[in-house]
């Protein structure tokens, strides 16, 4: 597990150039979402009352609210509001704290004296903005040093990992990853931990995904990587003493990991159970707030978004539905055995690997790719699986194997079209959706 191998000078030109067009897309990002918003009509006005625009705002803050409305959109309201005045409303449970709290004390602090020229909201507004925006940067960034732990910093993926991190720049959920949503907070914290896992530092990993289940509830998902490497892994290899010891470890590790999603819980426990008169939610069986917020608020469990008027939506996730079918299966395809045995077995002859995407390390990942997929095919509102998977690796390192198999000496047609047609969505798909995003419409 311990992968790390100091990095070379073509390493740090490429983290380089990752910096630069990480911050390059953000501003694009944001001047076409603005120029947007002076030629198509917003969907909805609302904004305007929240940053409350009128006519004894000052030069400041009109410019403001200009430049920045662009962001404060759909889940944006909560984040603002939560950032504001903490969970008012029951519902707002749905939203996770750390994006909020790291909004608030940063404009609390650093961003305080912007007192003087913008209203505390645009203040809140701004700093969680800039926290989003810096998220995605290294998000980016450790995705590319991810990815050369995964592939053992072979020389010969370097420019893998680079196209990798140049995806990434280029997802399909653009817009979220700039404005005051938690997918690029997020995401950070997930390639973050990861990285750090991958580096042998397995219990500062589970401290960083603690904070990614602070920020979104699926961060408790990554308890899955201590189970695969301390329970499966190697699981014939091991004795009964040293399988009752690593499932300890396993156990304190995932507690951690849990602790940022069981605080927020217990906090709203506290809050609608103990405090106040008890909601009907508090007798359940395992209380727990989120999962009634999302069902009875969202309407979001299993298979509830199957209906005939969510037929426009299923068609704006098929892409990112068939692109991971299509990416689980191709992985698995190489060695089926291995998929089906949790990788204890394999083919008894070597694989001639001629790309990173079919290595073993990738297994893991490959699992939780799949469970997520599950997941949201049956449980979610489908149109946000773009954003959902933002953090995933796995989907920018089988775009970056299409594309790298599309420009080989060895490329067939059908590689081709399938490596360019992925350039060619995420593009479109991102760039339409910030024009959609930025004039209030959905997919949200």
């Amino acid at each position: 597990m311990d992968q790390n191998k100091p990095f070379t000078s073509s390493n740090n030109n490429h983290i380089a150039l990752i910096f630069k067009l990480s911050i390059l897309s953000r501003f694009l990002a944001w001047i076409i979402a603005l120029i947007s918003t002076f030629i198509v009509d917003d969907y909805d006005s609302s904004v305007d009352t929240i940053l409350k625009s009128h006519e004894d705002s000052t030069l400041i803050q009109k410019i403001f609210n200009i430049c920045f409305r662009v962001f404060l959109r759909w889940d944006a309201f909560y984040f603002t509001h939560i950032s504001e005045e903490g969970y008012v409303y029951e519902q707002e449970h749905a939203f996770f704290p750390l994006l909020p709290l790291l909004a608030r004390g940063l404009s609390n602090s650093v961003f305080l004296p912007l007192g003087y020229f913008l209203t505390y909201r645009q203040i809140l507004l701004l700093s969680g903005v800039l926290i989003a925006n810096v998220s995605f940067i290294l998000a980016s960034i450790n995705l590319y040093k991810l990815t050369l732990l995964i592939f053992n910093n072979k020389e010969k993926y370097e420019k893998y990992a680079l196209v990798t991190s140049i995806f990434y720049i280029l997802t399909p959920s653009c817009m979220f990853m700039s404005t005051m949503y938690t997918e690029s907070l997020f995401a950070f914290l997930s390639f973050f931990g990861m990285r750090l896992f991958y580096e042998g530092n397995i219990w500062i990993a589970a401290f960083i995904w603690s904070l990614s289940s602070f920020t979104r509830s699926n961060g408790i998902v990554y308890i899955g990587f201590y189970i695969y490497e301390f329970l499966i892994k190697d699981i014939n290899r091991i004795n009964v003493m040293k399988i009752f010891v690593r499932l300890i470890k396993t156990t304190i590790l995932s507690l951690i990991v849990l602790f940022g999603f069981l605080t927020f819980q217990s906090y709203g426990y506290y809050e609608y159970c103990i405090l106040n008169e008890p909601r009907s939610w508090c007798n359940n069986k395992i209380p727990v707030l989120y999962s009634f917020v999302q069902i009875f608020y969202w309407n979001s469990g299993f298979l509830t978004y199957y209906e005939i008027k969510q037929i426009p939506n299923f068609l704006l996730a098929t892409p990112m539905i068939l692109l991971s079918f299509y990416g689980i299966y191709d992985y698995s395809k190489i060695d089926f055995k291995r998929i089906f045995t949790l990788g204890l077995q394999q083919k008894q002859q070597q694989l001639e690997i001629k790309t990173p995407y079919y290595t073993h390390n990738l297994l893991p990942f490959i699992y939780l790719w799949a469970v997520l997929l599950l997941y949201s095919i049956t449980s979610i509102h489908i149109q946000v699986i773009t954003r959902f998977f933002s953090s995933q690796p796995t989907v920018y390192w089988f775009v970056a194997h299409l594309f790298m198999r599309s420009i080989s000496k060895e490329a067939s047609k059908l590689d081709k079209i399938l490596g360019y047609g992925m350039m060619v969505y995420f593009v479109l798909y991102g760039g339409s959706g910030i024009i959609l995003f930025a004039n209030f419409f959905p997919p949200a």
